[in-house]
């Protein structure tokens, strides 16, 4: 009997054991039901987090997308841009060149210009000078021109006033004179008044008055150093009606 209960004892106490751990592993499976519980409400919220990243995700690479999209265009036109960039500079590059070019034909010009200025004052003070010389020659040549009338009428005054010479003659040739005078001051039209006075002083031809004042005209000239332009003054209209004039007074003299 005594055994018996050792043995009881024994199975008790060891019962009372199991009975202990049977309820701390019954306390860890709460525990752990508890600590699953709450990992399945991580884990919830671990699934619904890793499906908003999942949504998250694709709109991100559908930015993505987008911005690549936008990236190639900018690269292209970036492209495009320095192509143009490429040929501004190529033509930028000419223009600096045709600048120089011209810049280097402007002071070429201005050079040139400045030469030329140079060339026209000095060729307007020889001008000047030169004019005031053919003033100066001019005004000898009238005062000589007007002395040497002076000496030709004062010749035939004294003609006139001599018995040898014709009264007639002298008036004619007095009037052929300044007939010439009034050529050489490109009068045609006195001249013409002092050859149609000159007719009444001669008796010479139609022909012969006209060869006559020719010749005197042509003479006086020479005698100037100068030529008598024959044909400008046949065909001047102031001559030809000193023809016709002359024709006419003529037949008036040859009736009377």
């Amino acid at each position: 009997m005594g055994q018996l209960q050792v043995e009881l004892y024994r199975v008790q106490r060891e019962l009372k054991r199991s009975h202990s751990q049977l309820h701390q592993v019954h306390k860890e499976l709460e525990d752990s039901h508890t600590q699953l519980q709450q990992k399945d409400i991580v884990l919830q919220k671990l699934h619904s987090q890793r499906h908003q990243i999942k949504g998250e995700l694709k709109h991100s690479q559908f930015q993505i997308y987008q911005v690549q999209g936008e990236l190639q265009q900018y690269q292209s036109q970036l492209h495009q841009t320095e192509t143009v960039l490429q040929q501004y500079q190529s033509q930028l590059h000419q223009t600096e060149t045709v600048l120089q070019q011209y810049q280097s034909q402007l002071h070429q010009a201005q050079a040139e210009k400045q030469q030329y200025q140079s060339q026209l004052h000095q060729a307007q003070a020889e001008k000047e000078e030169y004019q005031s010389q053919l003033h100066q020659a001019q005004a000898e040549k009238e005062e000589y021109q007007s002395q040497h009338r002076s000496v030709v009428k004062l010749s035939l005054e004294q003609i006139v006033a001599s018995p040898t010479d014709s009264h007639n003659h002298t008036h004619y040739t007095l009037l052929v004179w300044d007939a010439w005078y009034a050529y050489k001051k490109g009068d045609l039209a006195k001249m013409r008044e002092f050859l149609q006075s000159s007719l009444k002083y001669t008796h010479l031809s139609r022909t012969e008055t006209v060869v006559s004042w020719l010749e005197q005209l042509a003479r006086l000239s020479g005698e100037q150093g100068e030529v008598l332009n024959t044909d400008f003054l046949t065909n001047s209209n102031d001559w030809k009606q000193l023809m016709s004039q002359a024709v006419t007074f003529k037949h008036i003299l040859k009736r009377n």
